[in-house]
């Protein structure tokens, strides 16, 4: 049965979370996460989008924002899953 062998993916359900929150991500590769907007601080949203990530362990995020995309920030977390709870 191809149901029982999908399973969630922690990356896809934070592009959706996000989504629907407002903000413009899209996926890069497996592990990293890429956030656009005119926002005028992108630390603070390169960290917001590894959080909507909970459940995996290593994940990167790359946010681009200002008026013209000049700024940016790259945020990574890498701990074991086990310290998730």
């Amino acid at each position: 049965m191809a149901s029982g062998v999908v399973q969630d993916d922690p990356l896809d359900d934070a592009v959706s979370a996000l989504a629907g929150m407002g903000r413009d991500v899209h996926r890069h590769r497996r592990l990293m996460l890429h956030a656009v907007g005119r926002f005028s601080n992108p630390a603070l949203v390169a960290p917001g989008a590894i959080g909507a990530t909970e459940e995996e362990s290593l994940v990167g995020a790359w946010a681009t924002g200002g008026p013209d995309g000049e700024r940016w920030a790259l945020a990574v977390r890498t701990e074991p899953a086990a310290t998730l709870s």
